[in-house]
């Protein structure tokens, strides 16, 4: 289970509110079958509180910048080819994310394909932010040049920033190996 946009009002924190939320939804997808939750810590605070509850660090981003070099072949898809794409270029025991929450991800970013990559992408001001860059970094300069931007910082799986938490529900369970496709 993706638990997304977990928040409590300010007059309202640090009374165990979020703790109780927390606890009634592990129990909640524990009863239909989950046997993990995997969320995104906006911050170190959040991620220190998510550790107190039992979650844990299992997925890591990298993360580079670069500018345009000589364009690539580039093309945008929606959000059904990319989720479908995806899956090919993901590493071993990743989490799949496809249906709604690419659909809701397509609201503010865009997809693209080339020959050996996958891109989610969105605007950052005169830069291009990759939300995820599946495939060999050397494509970001020619992504860049192809969808007329100068600029841009691409995400790519690694281990240098830590990324997604995952609780076990189960004794079985196993962290899944990347996540890395957050909703920003």
């Amino acid at each position: 289970a993706y638990l997304y946009a977990v928040a409590t009002h300010p007059e309202y924190r640090r009374q165990g509110l979020c703790h109780s939320l927390m606890a009634d939804t592990r129990d909640h997808v524990t009863g239909l079958g989950y046997d993990g939750i995997v969320l995104m810590p906006a911050g170190d605070s959040q991620r220190r509180m998510y550790a107190g509850m039992g979650y844990r660090d299992f997925s890591g981003i990298s993360r580079f910048s670069c500018t345009a070099g000589t364009p690539v072949p580039v093309t945008e898809i929606g959000p059904e080819a990319y989720g479908r794409l995806r899956r090919t270029f993901l590493p071993q025991g990743s989490v799949i994310q496809e249906g709604p929450t690419l659909s809701y991800l397509h609201t503010y970013a865009r997809f693209y394909a080339g020959e050996d990559f996958v891109l989610a992408a969105a605007p950052d001001g005169d830069s291009l932010l990759g939300l995820e860059l599946l495939g060999p970094r050397e494509a970001g300069p020619g992504i860049l040049a192809a969808l007329g931007y100068e600029t841009g910082t691409f995400r790519v799986p690694g281990n240098h920033i830590p990324f997604a938490m995952f609780l076990p529900l189960t004794p079985e369970a196993k962290a899944p190996g990347y996540f890395g496709l957050a909703l920003d």
